[in-house]
């Protein structure tokens, strides 16, 4: 039989600090203030509680990414190798060394939390009320914690925060949440009312549970509610809500109202049309809006002016035909001379419409948007900067307001609406780890969810460099990926058959890979469709076995680049022999 001290040493090991708990259970034998890393208190509490559970204390040392719901943190693309354990089905505890920086605790409530301080989790091979065990599912090193993931979590727990406190604010005394139709949230929403200082446990308990009875069907179980009430109502860190007006900013804060009888218009034509053999994978068609994403200097502007240039002058772009539309240009995140400087970049000075928003207020804004949409000198309107036009750009219900008046002006007017918002400087990153795309435009999901083609577009590198990664996404049509580089100004297609002096397929290999820092196996297998997939297999297990590259995921199956691209990228200085040895495929060398 396992005990408190076979439990606890290895964890003593780790540095962790420890209390034992009721055996089979997770409330406290001591509070957290009693937490330890002296063996002789633990032994002498193995003596005291032989059968007790061990449970972890975040302190000053270590947090803990408490992960209820593993299928709603899988935005969080940056999470590294660390210890950790599993509670149950598809709940985990990350275990991550603090680094420096502040960290508080943060609520993800009811898919997970931060534990930073004055919290515990229960420990490995400790047993779960329903009688399984803890189990250690990553058996490493505890990780640091960085400071751009905690901004990440961060950032989360403040939109998961508004999103709670305005989602049901102004539902009906008398409504109902089904199962289903997120009671958790709801009861989160309500109950972040409740407390004002004074109220203890039993009586917070007492309201949230009436509130339960009278609106959930059915009624949430007890120990959750319980269990919110205490890691979260008492949390020394809540804040309780506080009775606030919500500002309507949908199309009713416009000057005028939408006038006029809806346009006639095709609602299959694309500024930009489809690809061949590819229906509905046309960019930025009339009546609705697609949503560009990415870091600032990401080169959205640049993408843009030249896929539109393009297509209004009669030339295609990246594949796609050109659909001659008239477009203008609503920049709200930069003024006038940066606008010039741009386009000088690009010798595109004089030929892009444009004008600078980024001095009116929203509603002032929104009015010359929808003039101009009235006027139907332009059938494609881009909006750059739309998030900074939003006064929450985190919170679901004002962003939705906000999509859903530029939808309404695209329907009514026939108009192709295309927004840009920003990305936290840790999506490139993100991307590179296989992050879901929609996820990452800065601030509230609905954005990626209320736009129809999402274009997201990444550094292939640490940002300074010129590669960038372009991937859109339709709802209709199959996904495009693309490398673009930036050569005189402007971004251009790259691809491995471009690269100079190279004649056979190994050496544009390594080339390729020598410019990424990681790279997933599907993405090379896209880029060499020309090789078999025995000798793709067989030149990532070689680079792999010269430590040139290292796997560092298998699902999907993704690889690190372990040379600086300098050395691996300069394919003159290898040859097939270099990689292969005596045994040249003849597929890959010429």
């Amino acid at each position: 039989m396992t005990t408190f001290l076979d439990r606890a040493l290895p964890l003593l090991d780790r540095g962790f600090s420890l209390i034992p708990c009721e055996p089979r259970g997770k409330k406290p034998l001591l509070g957290v203030t009693h937490a330890s890393t002296d063996p002789a208190i633990i032994e002498a509490w193995a003596k005291r509680w032989p059968e007790a559970n061990v449970a972890i204390v975040a302190d000053a040392n270590f947090c803990i990414l408490d992960i209820d719901d593993g299928n709603a943190f899988m935005w969080i693309a940056t999470l590294p190798e660390t210890f950790s354990v599993r509670s149950s089905e598809g709940k985990v505890h990350c275990y991550l060394r603090k680094n420096g920086f502040e960290v508080r605790n943060q609520n993800f409530h009811p898919v997970g939390s931060l534990r930073a301080d004055n919290f515990y989790c229960i420990g490995p091979e400790s047993v779960h009320p329903d009688g399984h065990l803890y189990k250690v599912i990553k058996d490493v090193p505890v990780a640091e914690l960085s400071l751009g993931l905690y901004q990440q979590l961060k950032e989360r727990a403040d939109s998961i925060k508004r999103e709670r406190e305005n989602r049901f604010k102004n539902s009906p005394d008398d409504v109902i949440v089904r199962g289903g139709e997120g009671r958790h949230e709801f009861l989160t929403s309500r109950g972040a009312y409740l407390p004002n200082g004074k109220k203890d446990e039993e009586q917070l308990f007492a309201e949230l549970w009436a509130i339960n009875e009278k609106h959930c069907s059915p009624p949430v179980d007890e120990a959750w509610v319980r269990r919110f009430v205490n890691d979260f109502l008492l949390a020394d860190d809540f804040e309780p809500m506080k009775e606030t007006a919500i500002p309507v900013i949908g199309p009713r804060v416009m000057n005028e109202p939408l006038t006029g009888e809806p346009v006639k218009f095709d609602p299959w034509e694309y500024a930009l049309g489809s690809l061949e053999g590819s229906e509905s994978s046309g960019w930025f068609p009339r009546g609705r809006f697609a949503l560009v994403g990415g870091a600032s200097g990401g080169m959205k502007t640049t993408l843009l002016v030249q896929a539109l240039v393009s297509a209004r002058d009669g030339e295609a772009f990246l594949g796609h035909p050109p659909g001659r539309l008239a477009f203008i240009i609503f920049f709200a995140d930069r003024g006038k001379w940066d606008v010039i400087e741009t386009l000088r970049r690009m010798k595109m000075e004089g030929r892009v419409p444009h004008e600078c928003i980024n001095q009116l207020g929203m509603k002032e804004a929104l009015a010359k948007i929808t003039e101009a949409a009235k006027t139907q000198q332009y059938a494609v309107i881009v909006i750059d900067g739309a998030d900074l036009l939003v006064e929450d750009n985190n919170s679901g219900l004002h962003v939705k307001q906000f999509a859903t008046g530029l939808q309404k002006i695209a329907e009514h007017y026939g108009i192709a609406m295309v927004l840009t918002t920003g990305s936290g400087k840790y999506s490139t990153k993100a991307v590179k780890d296989g992050a879901e795309r929609r996820s990452l435009v800065k601030g509230s999901e609905v954005w990626s969810r209320t736009g129809g083609s999402i274009f997201t577009l990444a550094s292939k590198d640490d940002g300074t460099g010129d590669s960038r990664e372009l991937v859109v996404q339709h709802r209709n049509a199959a996904t495009e990926r693309y490398i673009l580089k930036l050569k005189a100004g402007r971004l251009e297609r790259f691809v491995a058959t471009d690269i100079p002096n190279e004649e056979d397929n190994l050496m544009r290999a390594i080339a390729w890979i020598g410019q990424r820092e990681k790279f997933f196996a599907e993405e090379f297998k896209d880029d060499f469709p020309q090789l078999s997939g025995s000798v793709r297999k067989q030149i990532l297990n070689t680079l792999t076995t010269l430590k040139m590259i290292r796997k560092v995921g298998t699902k999907p199956l993704r690889y690190a680049t372990l040379v600086p691209s300098s050395n691996l990228g300069t394919v003159s200085a290898v040859s097939p022999k270099d990689v292969w040895g005596q045994n040249v495929p003849e597929s890959c060398a010429t």
